[in-house]
């Protein structure tokens, strides 16, 4: 795939429990101009846990997010996967 080859990924993020962890995690997307499909954003018993699909998203764009969202306060980890 080509850096101009536009698909579908999904985002796994792990973060720390905070009032904010969503919107931080969301902000991102936003500033990208991402296309999310859906938002799944789930409290547990360490954390939270949220899972964003996104499409027609060029894969250096997938990867540029994946590696700020990394860089953000309270991320524990993140996955992705197309």
């Amino acid at each position: 795939m080509n850096e101009s080859s536009r698909s579908k990924y999904r985002f796994g993020i792990e973060t720390d429990a905070a009032p904010d962890a969503l919107i931080r995690i969301l902000t991102p997307f936003a500033i990208q101009g991402a296309r999310l499909l859906s938002v799944r954003h789930d409290q547990t018993r360490c954390g939270t846990w949220t899972t964003l699909e996104v499409e027609d998203l060029p894969q250096v764009r997938a990867e540029y997010l994946r590696n700020r969202i990394a860089q953000l306060r309270g991320v524990r980890s993140i996955d992705l996967d197309s």
